[in-house]
């Protein structure tokens, strides 16, 4: 009678019970792989920030069980600097959380990950390991990039324990982890540029009716004050001397104010009657500047850095003293204790790529710059100075009309106005203005 065979495990063909093992924990390997896939695919749908998409998209990774990860890692996005800028981290020590908060393009295992493209694994801490730290524990990484169209939009770090061989199957999964986070980027991206647009169109849209309210309004008081204004001026010539012909003249200067306020609304709203001269930008400085001293005090010094060959310009000569007057003011509140205000003229030639922001046409212009020693603005503050009725000062100290009054001129003139400030720095407004006709 033959003897049964015993059961050899080692001897075990392909299709045997050890090759049904394997390929079951293929096939459960790649299940959880598609299914975290998925996981990270519907962060895509969340209407939040950026920011908090990453830090979710971290959190999932770092807590895939099959994948070999310590639970430490974070994700940088680029700059418009090409550095690195930690936008989402899970387990980090303090020190790195300062240390690699920015990191340039080519330094570290971060920036060299971003510079080539290319994934990054060590198996232990090595000389491209940059930052260090008292008690850093020993460790390795994958440090995955983020491309799109064969452009780095940022990086993802994770932390592995010392020894961890590279996996190709783990770096497979990493790369399509990047490739799902770089369309959700992209995407972001997108909805926040269309996000700006529409921002930007409510605001011209805002501006166009506030233009047209103040047209109006002034149009309005123009027509009463020439009716006041005549009949004043018809009562001052028939009224004998005394307190009632007095009065009538007070009438005819109250209603020259007010068409002189008139006449700045329409100059805001650039419905103004502008009347463009060929004016000496030097002689037309040095008389306000004259004005300026009698009224903006003792403690404000004035330095005049006039263009020896003379600068002309093409603009109204009473909207360019108004103009100046209105900058100077706000260089004396934010100069309380006293300090220089700075004028200097010039010439200067716009070519094509100069003037794409500036809303004006390739050529000649006049520059006159107005600097002070004062307090400087924020980013933020400049970005909103020529806005209409925005002010920092205390609630009835400015109409917020100043500096809006100075764009609307400007640009109604065919010119353009920049600033440049930094808190403690004082502030530059530089006016370019069209040449003089020939």
């Amino acid at each position: 009678m033959s003897q049964p065979h015993s059961h050899n495990k080692k001897n075990e063909p392909p299709g045997g019970v050890l090759g049904q093992g394997q390929d079951e924990a293929l096939l459960k390997q790649s299940f959880e792989f598609l299914s975290s896939l998925h996981k990270l695919l519907r962060l895509s749908l969340l209407a939040v920030p950026i920011e908090e998409v990453l830090s979710q998209a971290l959190e999932e990774l770092l807590a895939i069980p099959w994948l070999s990860l310590l639970h430490k890692g974070g994700v940088f996005l680029v700059d418009d600097k090409d550095c690195l800028v930690l936008k989402a981290q899970g387990g980090l020590h303090p020190q790195p959380l300062s240390s690699c908060a920015t990191v340039p393009f080519g330094h570290c295992l971060c920036g060299k990950a971003a510079q080539s493209g290319e994934l990054i694994h060590t198996a232990a801490l090595g000389p491209d390991h940059e930052v260090t730290y008292e008690g850093m524990r020993p460790h390795g990484h994958y440090v995955v990039p983020i491309r799109l169209e064969q452009r780095t939009l940022g990086v993802i770090v994770l932390y592995l324990a010392e020894g961890h061989p590279s996996d190709p199957r783990e770096a497979e999964f990493l790369r399509a982890v990047a490739d799902i986070l770089a369309g959700i980027i992209a995407r972001k991206k997108v909805e926040e540029s269309l996000r700006r647009s529409d921002a930007i169109l409510r605001q011209v849209q805002k501006m166009d009716a506030i233009d047209k309210l103040a047209a109006g309004a002034a149009h309005d008081f123009n027509n009463l004050i020439t009716l006041i204004s005549g009949h004043a001026a018809i009562l001052f010539e028939g009224l004998p001397e005394g307190e009632a012909r007095e009065s009538a003249h007070a009438i005819q200067m109250a209603s020259k104010s007010v068409a002189s306020l008139t006449g700045k609304l329409l100059a805001f709203s650039r419905e103004a009657p502008l009347a463009p001269k060929d004016i000496d930008l030097n002689a037309s400085v040095a008389s306000t500047v004259d004005l300026l001293g009698l009224t903006l005090g003792k403690d404000i010094r004035f330095i005049l850095d006039l263009a020896p060959t003379g600068a002309k310009a093409w603009f109204d000569p009473v909207q360019f003293e108004q103009i100046v007057i209105n900058i100077a003011v706000n260089a004396r509140d934010a100069m309380p204790d006293g300090g220089e205000l700075s004028f200097k003229t010039g010439r200067v030639r716009l070519d094509t790529d100069a003037v794409k922001h500036m809303g004006v046409a390739p050529g000649e212009y006049a520059v006159l710059d107005i600097s002070d020693t004062g307090t400087g603005m924020s980013e933020e503050v400049q970005s909103r100075i020529f806005k209409p009725f925005f002010t920092t000062k205390p609630p009835g100290q400015g109409t917020g009309l100043g500096l809006a009054m100075v764009a609307g001129i400007v640009k109604g003139s065919g010119g353009a106005v920049s600033v440049h400030s930094q808190p403690g720095n004082g502030t530059r407004f530089r006016l370019y203005l069209p040449t003089a006709l020939a």
